[in-house]
């Protein structure tokens, strides 16, 4: 099982890992299945996805093999708005701050396939989860990992090929290479 990173936006930003870029490379590995950990199968079905879906869509040797594993609409179970107190925004400013300053530093690094799936990237965000859970506290904690692991056993479910291929988002490759891989 390989895992590849998908990093919204900023494919428009990182020369070396444009949509197409992921697209070819996750061709490259010769899949058996391509399953998109951030899409559910009624996200695809309403068009909300993105043309990196569109560009492996329109090869007809990849079009059978594209799963979805997203967790879907959460049925109601989002934690509560905090109040607009002065802490919540304080709190709501540092996670903000906290995601805007690794993506500058992580765009600036990112140069292809190989810097965007590294360890360097995964240890930011790892890092970057231990704050924000701290910040967050229990129960954000608490949705953020109940929302992965509904998305672990969507892909635990699949009957998956010899070389299936998990495009997940960037923050959450740490994740998934923890519970998959090892």
């Amino acid at each position: 099982m390989e895992i590849v990173a998908y990093i919204g936006k900023s494919h428009e930003k990182v020369i070396g890992y444009s949509r197409q870029d992921l697209a070819n490379a996750i061709n490259g590995l010769k899949p058996t299945d391509i399953v998109f950990t951030y899409l559910s199968r009624e996200d695809f079905e309403d068009g909300r996805y993105g043309p990196e879906v569109s560009i492996l869509l329109a090869k007809p040797e990849l079009r059978e093999k594209i799963r979805f594993a997203g967790a879907g609409n959460d049925g109601g179970n989002s934690i509560p708005w905090e109040k607009e107190n002065a802490e919540a925004v304080v709190r709501k400013n540092i996670v903000d701050m906290i995601y805007s300053t690794i993506y500058a530093y992580l765009e600036g690094y990112w140069k292809d396939q190989e810097t965007v799936n590294s360890d360097v990237t995964d240890a930011l965000f790892r890092a970057r989860r231990l704050l924000v859970s701290q910040i967050e506290g229990v129960e954000g904690d608490k949705k953020w990992e109940s929302t992965h692991e509904k998305i672990l056993n969507n892909v635990r479910r699949m009957k998956l090929g010899s070389n299936p291929v998990l495009v997940v988002p960037v923050e959450s490759a740490f994740w998934f290479k923890d519970n998959l891989l090892n």
